[in-house]
């Protein structure tokens, strides 16, 4: 039998749906600047555009609509306010909570995976070793299907489909509080793996230090929703989607929206460098980039090149070249070198020895 208990005064006051729609309101801005500024660099670069520029755009729709959704939910799903406020004085707002419910964890599941993608589409551009792409292919097999999984389910915790908002037809469902809590696990420990797969790379590299630490902050940054997933994850064992759900949705879809744009803007950061030294000049170039090994520029090197080191892609145009590439060779003791490096893009510098000899 339903609690007809009087409810106390106070609680037809509260509420706090004014941050969520508030912060849903303020990353729309943010999130398009930061893309803009991905799109722009790689307009001064003259970079062809690459999967991990597509699904950032995909993303970017994405991260949009969950916006619009969060806004959604708050104007006609009721978040923001006690859930049993709704059942006592208008249930139909109750009914639109859970509904609207479905659909906010269906695409939370899908916005976070897809500027998963875009990163590590991005190393697949910048690392060429097998191993390094094998393990890229791994992730995102893991990050999709993982993220198609978890969206299904989100609309089948419970049966018969109708049961997740109506509970006068007979039916179960399963603990959804831990599926929420738990499905973003595979998040985490795949963040993880994405923070550690450029360091090998990068701290082998011949180069000097200040480079190999800026180059490891600039690939951590691919990683920076790995912070927020952990306190999103934390968040889900404090308050309850189900259990007061319109709410403790505000805080819940707080995390999850500062989560996924996190994510979005983690994929923008490491294509920044043509934008900052179009601002700010090519001084923010290291002098170690553009001398030799003997303090001397290098010789006028020809702008195609081509390479059968492990490391590298066996032809690549320079113009074209991706943001990251590893152009330094060394023989007859001399480095050899580009002139003038393409001032938008980053270089790895490395070193080839090549031993002849005569039989």
């Amino acid at each position: 039998m339903a609690d007809t208990a009087p409810l106390p005064p106070e609680i037809f006051n509260d509420y706090n749906g004014d941050r969520l729609e508030g912060l849903a309101i303020a990353f729309i801005p943010i999130l398009l600047c930061f893309v803009g500024l991905r799109f722009w660099s790689r307009h001064l670069s003259a970079t062809k555009l690459g999967l991990d520029d597509v699904l950032v755009v995909v993303s970017t729709v994405l991260q949009l609509g969950e916006s619009a959704l969060a806004i959604v939910f708050i104007r006609y799903g009721g978040v923001g306010r006690h859930f049993i406020v709704w059942e006592r004085t208008d249930p139909a707002v109750a009914t639109r909570y859970f509904k609207y419910l479905l659909a906010v964890s269906f695409q939370y599941f899908v916005c976070v995976g897809v500027p998963k993608l875009a990163i590590l589409a991005f190393y697949h551009r910048i690392f060429a070793p097998k191993k390094y792409r094998i393990t890229i292919y791994i992730l995102a097999a893991v990050v999709a299907v993982t993220g198609l999984i978890c969206s299904v389910m989100s609309l089948s915790l419970c049966r018969p489909f109708e049961y997740n908002w109506n509970r006068r037809v007979e039916g179960s469902c399963v603990n959804k509080q831990d599926f929420y809590r738990w499905g973003s696990l595979p998040n985490i420990l795949t963040d993880v793996v994405m923070l550690a797969l450029p360091a090998p790379v990068v701290w082998k590299l011949h180069a000097p230090l200040k480079l190999k630490l800026g180059l490891s902050v600039a690939f951590a940054a691919g990683s920076l929703g790995l912070a927020t997933s952990i306190l999103r994850f934390s968040e889900f064992f404090r308050d309850s989607a189900v259990e007061d759900g319109t709410w403790s949705s505000v805080s819940l879809m707080i995390w999850c929206i500062v989560e996924t744009n996190v994510y979005l803007i983690a994929a923008c950061l490491p294509t920044y460098r043509p934008v900052l030294i179009h601002l700010f000049g090519s001084g923010v170039l290291s002098q170690s980039q553009r001398q030799g090994a003997h303090g001397e520029a290098a010789p006028r090197a020809a702008a195609k090149f081509a390479h059968k080191s492990r490391g590298l892609d066996k032809s690549r145009s320079y113009n074209d070249a991706d943001d990251l590439a590893l152009v330094e060779l060394k023989g007859g003791g001399r480095r050899w070198d580009v002139e003038n490096p393409a001032p938008n893009h980053i270089h790895l510098r490395t070193s080839i020895d090549v031993n002849v000899s005569a039989r």
